[in-house]
């Protein structure tokens, strides 16, 4: 195909998912991180951590990059969630159910991989950081703000930049490491700890953050592989106007351990399996107990995340497809529905579906959805009894499509 018209089609798409990325990326599935970046891991079911696919897919593993060649992948998608809750259990409280506003929110990311020789290759990925809004038409806390605009919504938004570089040891073994660099945004009218307004509600506050990740993938057999990545936490600078206010300390992204395995079932049939750990009880605002005492309060409560995925891959001529699931425990438990009821990050699992179709001289166009289906999740007011009977039901469907090129 005509290098002119490559170069017209990847300018348009990366353009587009550039406008995606400054709108906003609130993209949270599992927690406030996305369960997958970019079309081939996301039609695995987020699995594939020992398979080099696609450019971005070195944001997951670092280590990645040495197996990618000379490429680019640009993802432009959307997804769609249904939120709704209730703040109380008395049918005579309004509102007794409403449904979130924010319902809708764009997904895209951008990877480029380069050879520099046989052993060496670098990468630089912009992909989704997580986060994770909600808007309600009346007040969590009725109780104390009916007919006001004060403790309805959050909008919480994270993009990765993520520059890595990968090592060749040997035919059997590839090494990676990488930075993590984080814009996040934040604007919400969220009470303090006390259940006081905050006086600062609804002000648009960006703060940057710096993280790292070190990973390996190892050919164990002529048909396996194993994969490991350790990613620190990402420490963010404070949350400025909010910070003592809704916030006692920075919004760090915590701690994760990814593990996979990659078999070759067949020549043209791939199985990944992985299971990812997410430390989000050691960051003092995710973790901390909301209703602690006030110098330790408003935290989330959140405890630490198991994820399990699984995905498949068969190719048939030109067109690959794929398929996969995963399963986590939800971050938030019963007795902090109410706590969490502006950030309902309750979804544990997703089904996906993916593809890409081979078009020539390096050009692949590629596909994915997931469906996440709805999950409850009720207060038992054992955080606080002004909880009690709280309500938080939450689902999610969505999709991506893609252009990558080798060159």
């Amino acid at each position: 195909m005509k290098s002119s018209f490559k170069l017209t089609l990847l300018s348009s798409v990366t353009a587009a998912a550039a406008t995606l990325m400054t709108a906003g990326l609130a993209n949270a599935t599992n927690g406030m991180l996305p369960h997958c970046v970019g079309t081939v891991k996301c039609g695995m079911g987020g699995a594939g951590s020992a398979i080099p696919g696609a450019a971005v897919d070195a944001a997951m593993n670092p280590a990645l990059a040495g197996g990618l060649g000379n490429t680019y992948q640009v993802n432009l998608g959307w997804f769609f969630a249904d939120v709704k809750g209730r703040s109380s259990s008395a049918a005579s409280t309004t509102p007794y159910m409403q449904k979130s506003a924010a319902d809708n929110f764009p997904n895209g990311s951008i990877g480029v991989n380069y050879t520099i020789d046989e052993k060496l290759s670098v990468n630089m990925s912009i992909v989704p950081g997580g986060g994770g809004a909600s808007d309600w038409a009346n007040p969590r806390s009725n109780k104390f703000f009916a007919g006001t605009t004060a403790d309805q919504e959050v909008n919480y938004e994270m993009i990765y930049f993520q520059p890595s570089v990968a090592y060749k040891v040997s035919d059997t073994a590839t090494y990676g490491a990488g930075a993590i660099i984080s814009r996040a945004k934040m604007q919400t009218d969220s009470v303090r700890g006390s259940f006081a307004r905050s006086n600062v509600e609804d002000t648009k506050e960006t703060f940057w953050g710096v993280g790292f990740q070190v990973g390996g993938v190892w050919q164990t057999t002529e048909n396996s592989s194993f994969a490991l990545n350790l990613r620190s936490p990402v420490w963010h600078q404070t949350t400025g106007v909010y910070d003592g206010v809704v916030f006692n300390d920075p919004i760090d992204t915590p701690m994760q351990i990814l593990a996979g395995v990659a078999l070759d079932v067949t020549s043209n049939t791939k199985l990944a399996l992985d299971y990812k750990w997410v430390n989000w009880s050691r960051p003092n605002t995710i973790g901390n107990d909301p209703y602690g005492t006030p110098t330790t309060a408003r935290g989330f409560g959140w405890v630490d995340q198991h994820i399990v995925m699984l995905g498949v891959e068969h190719q048939i001529d030109q067109i690959a497809l794929r398929a996969g699931l995963s399963h986590a425990n939800s971050p938030i438990t019963e007795p902090y529905v109410l706590a969490n009821f502006l950030f309902p990050a309750i979804v544990t699992d997703h089904f996906t579906l993916g593809g890409d179709y081979d078009l020539g001289d390096g050009m692949k166009i590629g596909v994915s959805g997931y469906y996440a289906p709805e999950n409850e999740l009720y207060d038992t007011g054992a955080g606080n009894a002004a909880g009690t009977g709280a309500f938080l039901s939450h689902s999610q469907h969505g999709f991506q499509l893609s252009f990558s090129n080798s060159f």
